[in-house]
Parts: structure tokens; sequence; C-alpha cells
């Protein structure tokens, strides 16, 4: 989302420097689509030929926001939240994905998949058999687009 520009109306153009990630890099608010860190170097050139720059560092940081993980679940067949699995953007992988009962035994794993794939996901079985409803813990380690490793843990519940 582009920041409020505030600055001398009598601005004539701007310069953004590097062009990658921008939508456009000849005006006051480009649209960002960052990849990784990057400092743009911006410029600004008013009807007297003048000049101001500035610089911008933006660094990101990979926020429990960017993914998702639901806190229930209903395996029942209906085609409507059957398999639970992380969603969300700005996740480059997950490096594993491991759901354990309440007694710390193991109940599904999956490593090295992507965010929104449902293969990677469990659909409440456990040792071939349907896994009773209750509370579950899991744990996700994921690496962020920005390459930055997150660790992603929490309940969810199942529910038939």
């Amino acid at each position: 989302m582009p920041a409020p520009v505030s600055g001398s109306p009598d601005i004539t153009s701007w310069a953004w420097y590097p062009e990658k990630w921008l939508s456009c890099y000849d005006c006051a608010t480009p649209e960002m689509l960052l990849q990784g860190p990057v400092t743009y170097q911006i410029t600004a050139t008013n009807i007297y030929g003048c000049q101001s720059t500035a610089l911008l560092p933006v660094k990101l940081f990979c926020s429990g926001s960017t993914a998702f993980i639901p806190n229930t679940f209903t395996p029942n067949g209906d085609g409507q939240n059957d398999i639970f699995y992380v969603r969300g953007r700005g996740v480059r992988t997950i490096k594993s994905f491991r759901i354990f009962n309440r007694w710390g035994q193991l109940v599904f794993e999956r490593a090295n998949c992507q965010s929104d794939d449902p293969a990677c996901g469990w659909d409440g079985r456990f040792a071939g058999q349907l896994a009773p409803p209750d509370v579950f813990v899991y744990y996700a380690e994921i690496v962020c687009d920005s390459g930055e490793p997150m660790t992603l843990k929490g309940n969810v519940t199942l529910l038939r």
C-alpha cells in the first residue's frame, strides 16, 4: 500500500532507483511487490530544476500475519474444511509441519512442501484410522519469501 505523499505542489518528476519490485519508477506512490530487502533512492525534481533526494530502506519481516493456520477443522468428507494445512502468502517453503496428540505422540508429519497446498495437510487420520475429536498441537517450521525462518505453533481442534 503506498504511503501518503506530502510535498511541494511544484514537483514535476519522480525517480526511484533501483526500479525492481515497483509498479512504476517515475511516479510519487508506486506499489511495491517486495521480494527482499532493498534501499530505494527517491529523487523529486520541481519546476525550477531543483532536486531533492531521499533514501528509503525497506526490510521485509516474516510476520505471523503472512501465514494462516486455522484453529479448527472438520474432516467429515463434506468437501469443506476437511484438510488442516498452512495457508497464506509470503511463504517460500514449509520445512516441516508436525501434529501431536495431547500425550506428545506424533500423529502427522510433512516436510518440504508449499503453503496453500492441501496435499501438505492432515486429513484427520492417525495410523490409518480416523482420529477422535480432540485438541491437537501443531508445529510448523517455514521459510518466508525473504529467506527468514519462522516457527508457527498452536492448537487445532478436530471436530467430527
